[in-house]
């Protein structure tokens, strides 16, 4: 029989719960504490299951009927009344989630996956990135409300103060950012039953890089370090490389600075291998340098590269050492003796010898001076580029780790 609201109204509670039926499987459960809850029971694929909706009076009867008759819908049509409402919950809890995660926190999630296998130097740059220029703007809004125009703003306010490259690498940096959270985001769906739906599939950075419109500025062509580039072959200037030589002997700084002025044209390694240089690494009695190559990634195998002193070399730092040799670092700081010196004392040098890093010749550009010069001399180009320290690529960078020392010497 039916039931009627005065019925539900005067029912008590009792010691154990009190059922009342309606019909059609729903019922009124009344608890000892006299809470009373609409139930559905009903069988689907030979289990019985209960569907709550709600309590009484907050669900009136009418309501709890309206309810029942579109479970029984569902159950004719083959689907599980229970599944649908608990998708359609799951399904809220995202839409009430997506506004909870910050960007920033998907950021920084991004940024500790991607720099696991990245070389140390990279990952401080993309850091300072995210920390300089994205994360104050973007930092504290919820990641899936982020839309074009907000990636367009934060790239543009880079590009106004005239960093165009850094405009578009923070623009790939967003870009990884965006597909990582949207993978992630795939990853966790219940993708047999679709019971928790993507927060966002679409990554607005494609809207600055589609539909072929230029929405940032172009970045200028790279330019290779400053490296004494004649401007009529293209080639190394012997002129400017000779004017500088002759201005570096006079150099009035520090002896420490000096000494590595020297020694850059001489070793052509990589300033921050010789800034980091330790004195723990040299043989100066067999005329040695024997140090791990930085360029490299964590996810490599660390590559060791023996360097022949020339005999001058090892006069410099046989000076050198007199006055550096309590210390760990070959060329110690100017304020901190524990620590080497700084990373622009080179090319802050060279500019007080009156050359244009930028144009003329930096610590980096020896590199390029000494790859071409010895190119053009007639050595062996394998020798030269393990004498730079680079990796040979392919399987033969597998099994050939060949120093060519005695011809290096040479």
């Amino acid at each position: 029989m039916p039931l009627a609201d005065t019925t539900i109204r005067a029912a008590k509670p009792a010691d154990k719960p009190v059922r009342l039926f309606d019909g059609g499987g729903l019922y009124v459960e009344i608890s000892p504490s006299g809470s009373k809850l609409w139930r559905l029971k009903y069988r689907i694929e030979g289990k019985e299951k209960r569907l709550s909706f709600g309590a009484y009076p907050s669900v009136s009867l009418k309501e709890a009927r309206e309810r029942r008759d579109e479970a029984r819908k569902l159950l004719a049509a083959g689907t599980d009344p229970g599944a649908v409402k608990k998708a359609q919950k799951m399904a809220a809890r995202a839409e009430q989630d997506r506004g909870l995660e910050t960007f920033e926190k998907a950021a920084w999630s991004w940024f500790n996956a991607w720099k696991l296998d990245k070389v140390p130097s990279n990952v401080e740059k993309i850091r300072g990135r995210l920390i300089k220029d994205v994360l104050p703007w973007l930092g504290g809004m919820p990641v899936a409300d982020v839309k074009p125009h907000d990636i367009f703003k934060t790239c543009g306010r880079i590009q106004s103060r005239g960093a165009k490259e850094t405009a578009h690498r923070v623009l790939g940096d967003l870009d990884a950012i965006f597909k990582y959270v949207i993978t992630e985001d795939a990853k966790n769906q219940d993708i047999t039953n679709g019971l928790k739906p993507p927060r966002f599939t679409l990554n607005p950075c494609s809207n600055l890089r589609g539909w072929g419109v230029q929405l940032l500025e172009t970045t200028p062509p790279k330019k290779h370090f400053a490296h004494f580039e004649d401007e009529r072959t293209g080639g190394v200037s012997l002129v400017k490389l000779g004017e500088y030589l002759r201005a570096m002997d006079g150099f009035a700084g520090s002896y420490v600075v000096h000494a590595a002025l020297r020694l850059v044209p001489m070793l052509f390694c990589r300033p921050g291998e010789q800034r980091n240089a330790r004195w723990s690494e040299f043989d100066l009695s067999a005329g040695e340098w024997s140090f791990t190559i930085s360029k490299a990634k964590p996810s490599e195998e660390p590559r060791r590269l023996t360097i022949p002193l020339p005999r001058q070399a090892v006069e410099i730092l046989m000076e050198l050492h007199s006055l550096t040799r309590d210390c760990e670092f070959v060329f110690m700081g100017h304020r901190d003796k524990t620590r080497p010196m700084s990373d622009a004392a080179v090319n802050a040098a060279i500019r007080r010898l009156g050359f244009d890093t930028r144009c003329e010749i930096c610590g980096h550009g020896f590199r390029h001076v000494a790859s071409s010069l010895l190119n053009e001399q007639g050595y062996p180009a394998d020798v030269i580029e393990v004498a730079l320290g680079h990796k040979t690529r392919g399987i033969r960078g597998v099994y050939d780790h060949a120093q060519y020392l005695e011809q290096r010497k040479k």
